[in-house]
């Protein structure tokens, strides 16, 4: 459901072999059948295709194990304003608790 529209898939491969079905988090080359209309623009490496009948549901808040090697201003605090990267989006977002810190 790329964009949220209903999309078939054609083919997948896997380090250049055809595959039948690939386990979550797999880097895979998939071909797709999208309707006319669909701005292919949309589509780009990184994007996560899924079930409709098993959609990956969107989060506001989620825990993470965070390494920091340096920072300009020398550490991080509750409040930090930071950009979160998956693949190859990235969004805006805040440190709402720091659970614990190892130096």
């Amino acid at each position: 459901m790329p964009q949220g529209v209903l999309a078939s898939v054609r083919g997948i491969e896997q380090q250049g072999y055809r595959v039948e079905s690939a386990a979550s988090g797999s880097i895979l080359d998939i071909g797709l059948k999208l309707p006319n209309d669909f701005d292919v623009n949309y589509l780009k490496k990184g994007t996560v295709l899924c079930d409709p009948q098993f959609s990956i549901p969107f989060v506001k808040r989620f825990v993470a194990r965070i390494v920091i090697y340096e920072t300009p201003q020398g550490c991080i605090t509750k409040g930090e304003e930071v950009m979160v990267h998956s693949y190859t989006s990235k969004s805006p977002g805040k440190i709402s608790s720091l659970l614990s810190t190892v130096d």
